[in-house]
């Protein structure tokens, strides 16, 4: 298992960092544990988001949920561009 760290801050980031986000990989399987604030912009440093099987959410703080409807934005428009076949699980 890999597991990368896309934020780390509490309450808010730092410029150009983000709040609570670490990408676990296993397997071919991709899993987003919590999805803070500036998580999404540096998500894609680590992963295409086509690629992204689910989400799983620690807590409903926002410093841990902050991006996550910008997140279920962006892969829908990927299923409607056929770039993604499958609604992301959270």
């Amino acid at each position: 298992m890999i597991i990368t760290t896309i934020g780390w801050w509490g309450a808010y980031p730092g410029a150009g960092d983000a709040t609570a986000g670490f990408l676990l990989e296993s397997e071919g399987t991709s899993i987003l544990l919590d999805c803070g604030s500036g998580v999404l912009a540096r998500l894609q440093h680590h992963i295409d988001l086509q690629n992204l099987d689910a989400v799983i959410l620690s807590h409903y703080h926002w410093d841990h949920v902050a991006d996550l409807g910008c997140l279920q934005y962006a892969t829908r428009i990927q299923m409607d561009l056929g770039r993604r076949t499958s609604a992301l699980k959270i």
